[in-house]
């Protein structure tokens, strides 16, 4: 092992496992317009301090496909619709969900509700998590099947579901 300090940015790094400065890469100069050095960086987001360590998840693709919709008829974000993804979709008011509604304070922050998309069944699901759900004017307190246009409310509102995936379509894995 032999500690080299870089030029550029002055850290000490082993030369016998990185051929650059794995820290600003200043032997790399050719992948940068500038000879800056090029650091890693926290990202800083004031809406987002919640004081958690967050990971982000990319599919293989790097997309999702949407699964379906609920759309706001009644409320106060009424004519806005939201997407629904495969596998599991957690809503609440905090930009962390996969479904944030910021808007409708009745919402509970973190895991209000779920909706589920069952590839396998090709079914659509909606749980109660931590707050209170109607679908079609009955409370749920477990996993409730849910169909297009079934009417389900939550927080001060009230959505209509539309489901893509259905008899005719489906995402199938290739």
């Amino acid at each position: 092992m032999s500690l080299v300090k870089c030029s550029k940015c002055n850290n000490y790094f082993d030369d016998e496992k990185s051929v650059s400065c794995p820290y600003c890469l200043s032997d790399a100069s050719e992948f940068y317009a500038n000879d800056e050095c090029s650091k890693t960086e926290a990202y800083y987001d004031n809406t987002l301090n919640t004081g958690k360590t967050i990971g982000l998840f990319f599919q293989e693709n790097d997309y999702d496909p949407v699964t379906g919709w609920i759309v706001c008829v009644k409320g106060t974000v009424r004519g806005k619709s939201y997407e629904l993804h495969m596998n599991r979709n957690f809503l609440g008011r905090d930009n962390l969900m996969d479904i944030t509604i910021p808007d409708d304070l009745e919402i509970c922050r973190e895991n209000h509700l779920s909706f589920t998309y069952d590839v396998k069944s090709n079914r659509f699901y909606v749980k109660n998590e931590n707050g209170f759900v109607s679908v079609n004017g009955k409370n749920i307190d477990k996993a409730t099947e849910i169909f297009d246009g079934d009417k389900i409310a939550f927080g001060e509102s009230e959505y209509v579901f539309v489901p893509y995936c259905n008899k005719e379509r489906r995402w199938d894995d290739e």
